[in-house]
């Protein structure tokens, strides 16, 4: 069977590298002999990456990439631009001239060639996203193709804008089938999708396994074992939701900064950045060096900031050496309870709020718009008081939502010879 994945990012984001990862891991361990292809926003470098992979044919870029582009407000304003043209122009000649361009168009080339069709998994559509458009035309076009469309492994949070909701839902109605990942998602596609066309599946970034390798040896051998280590992911977030926008972000900081001093001086601990983005324009190395600037000189040394370029695994095996975790990236979260490491959330989107609740770990998620110094530090105190507790309820927790995934993922091998309405209502009784 050929399947492409489309809607990729980029290897330098490691949550959206991890669910590509589990999409190819559950793949390859449901469907025989399957080839493989995939579009993403950074085709070279992740073809050096994944065609190492079992399977892994090609990778060709998305139907619209703005990348690379300046990060200025011109640079963006060229890249809108661009990207307006360019879809004008692709669905004139799709529509116009499909077969003519399709053969000429060697990502449209490989989606026609393709026996299945799978959306990427993500949070890259809802809210008050205008890029979400950049991946709505490209799954619009695809189900134009005749080929069996599934958006495998999302979250949606619902649309704020109108313009937004209506090509949203628009486009998410001409799917085959949509796996959320999360309530959130649920309750929303609940409001205008009818029940047959979909069914909840956990993130598949949980199937991620653990990789062990010289640099995660070595990079363990330089962490103070003598301490207590607490892994750390750290973004730089705009605050949509927040009226003096740098206010916020200035809490945000202070209260990690807050964190790291009373922690590491509390319980003798080290706490250890991981970076999860490192993209040219949203790099989470930058503002980890801020809040170490931030840092009194007594307590900088307890913050170490890893800068190397690792992989899913490789972060997944690292932070399973760590006694808790604290995320604000929501995989990075995904990767700790998946190693059974206890985990405090800093939710910037929904999504995180629904993968803790799916977790049974409400009491140890805070808002971004709601964090002080405060609560993020009762909040850890009261993660490492529970640590064994929960480090046994993930024990029994992440085998029973990797069984439902891979259960879920057993219908790939079916979905393109059975109706759709009896696929989606198999794997909504599996869900209950």
């Amino acid at each position: 069977m050929k399947i492409t994945i489309m809607n990729a990012y980029t290897w330098y984001n490691k949550g959206d590298a991890g669910i590509l990862m589990g999409h190819l891991n559950e793949i390859n361990a449901v469907v025989d002999k399957p080839e493989i292809h995939i579009l993403s926003f950074t085709p070279e470098v992740d073809y050096s990456r994944y065609s190492k992979l079992p399977n892994v044919k090609s990778v060709k870029t998305n139907l619209l990439n703005p990348y690379p582009f300046k990060k200025t407000k011109i640079g963006k304003l060229i890249a809108i631009s661009k990207l307006a043209f360019i879809s004008v122009y692709q669905m004139i000649m799709f529509f116009l001239f499909r077969g003519l361009f399709i053969n000429n168009h060697a990502s449209l080339k490989t989606l026609k060639d393709s026996d299945l069709i799978i959306v990427c998994g993500g949070g890259f559509l809802g809210g008050n996203k205008f890029n979400s458009l950049i991946h709505l035309h490209q799954i619009f076009l695809a189900t134009f193709l005749k080929r069996k469309v599934v958006l495998w492994g999302t979250s949606v949070e619902p649309p704020t804008n109108k313009i937004i909701k209506k090509i949203t839902e628009t486009v998410l109605k001409r799917l085959d089938y949509v796996y959320p990942r999360e309530d959130v998602t649920v309750k929303y596609f609940q409001t205008f999708l009818n029940k047959d066309k979909f069914a909840f599946t956990p993130d598949l970034a949980f199937m991620v396994p653990k990789q062990s390798s010289p640099l995660v040896d070595e990079i363990f051998s330089r962490l103070p074992q003598d301490k207590t280590l607490i892994g750390l992911t750290v973004r730089k977030w705009h605050f949509p939701k927040s009226a003096d926008k740098e206010a916020a972000a200035a809490k945000y900081k202070e209260s990690v900064v807050t964190l790291i001093r009373r922690i590491s001086q509390e319980k003798n601990a080290s706490f250890v950045f991981i970076p999860q983005v490192i993209f040219d324009g949203d790099d989470d190395r930058i503002i980890a060096n801020e809040i170490k600037a931030m840092l009194p000189d007594k307590v900088k040394e307890s913050f170490i900031i890893l800068t190397e370029d690792l992989s899913p695994s490789e972060i997944k095996e690292l932070i399973s050496r760590f006694y808790i975790f604290v995320g604000t990236r929501m995989h990075s979260n995904i990767f700790a309870t998946g190693a059974e490491i206890p985990t405090v959330a800093i939710a910037y989107e929904k999504k995180t709020n629904g993968i803790m609740q799916m977790l049974d770990l409400n009491p140890y998620v805070v808002n971004i718009e709601d964090i002080t110094p405060t609560n993020i530090v009762e909040m850890v105190h009261h993660c490492l008081r529970s640590r064994e507790r929960l480090h046994e309820h993930l024990g029994r927790k992440i085998p029973q939502i990797q069984s439902l995934i891979r259960n879920k993922s057993a219908f790939l091998g079916e979905i393109t010879n059975e109706d759709h309405h009896f696929v989606a209502q198999r794997a909504n009784q599996l869900s209950t």
